[in-house]
This record gives structure tokens, sequence and C-alpha cells, in this order.
């Protein structure tokens, strides 16, 4: 029998498939509410995949963030790591290298008597006229 602290948790394997692990919440270490991963090992496994051992890109919900491990401490490991983060309403891209940052296109809000005249302007940005 299982005592009560003992929590049933997976993780992606292999292709495709999930290992089943047991881990005790105490054995883990801090766990946020509404999550059954510490903040440890959910970092852990973001950092651990391919995209970031290539310098490449990943994406996550901001809401995941924050309860899984925290924004503070996620933003202390991707500056430690020497890596740069963006948000975009409610998801966050680390890009896991060091390289210059370079917003290729911005969009310009047009004053509102501008796009009465023209409501198709709204669509429009700066770059595209």
């Amino acid at each position: 029998m299982k005592p009560a602290n003992w929590q049933p948790m997976s993780f992606p394997h292999g292709r495709g498939g999930k290992v089943l692990l047991t881990i005790s919440r105490e054995a883990s270490g801090m766990v946020k509410p509404g999550s059954s991963l510490s903040p440890d090992i959910w970092m852990r496994d973001i950092f651990a995949c391919k995209a970031v051992q290539n310098g490449g890109v990943v994406r996550r919900k901001l809401r995941d963030i924050e309860r899984h491990a925290g924004m503070e401490a996620f933003l202390a490991e991707v500056r430690a790591r020497g890596f740069q983060a963006v948000q975009n309403r409610e998801q966050v891209i680390i890009f896991c290298n060091s390289a210059p940052i370079r917003r290729l296109m911005q969009h310009r809000r047009f004053p509102a008597r501008e796009t009465a005249k023209n409501p198709a302007r709204i669509f429009k940005c700066i770059n595209c006229r």
C-alpha cells in the first residue's frame, strides 16, 4: 500500500510513450499549488530538450511558468544559462543562445479618426503600405 503523500506522474519517454513515475512530494522538493511537479523537475525537463541543446527556441505559456516554477525562478534560470526571453500576450519565448534579437517588423496603430475614414487601414502595418 502506498503512503498518502505519493503522487503518480508521467513523463515523455522515447518515441511518444510515457513512463509513469511515483515520487513523494517531500522527496521532490517544494511543489506549487496546482502542480504535480516540483519547480526543479519542471525546469530541468524544459532545459533538457533538443532545442535548448542545439541553441534553438522554446515556447511556454505564461500560466504554466507561473504555476510550475514562478516567473522569478524561471527568469533566474534563463539568465544563469545566458539565454534570452521575450513575452507576447500569454506566450513566453526563450531563445537558447546569446545572439542578438532583432525585431523584423513593427505594426503602427493608426489614430481613430484616420481609421474611421478608411477602415481597411486598421489591418495594414507601416511596412505594408
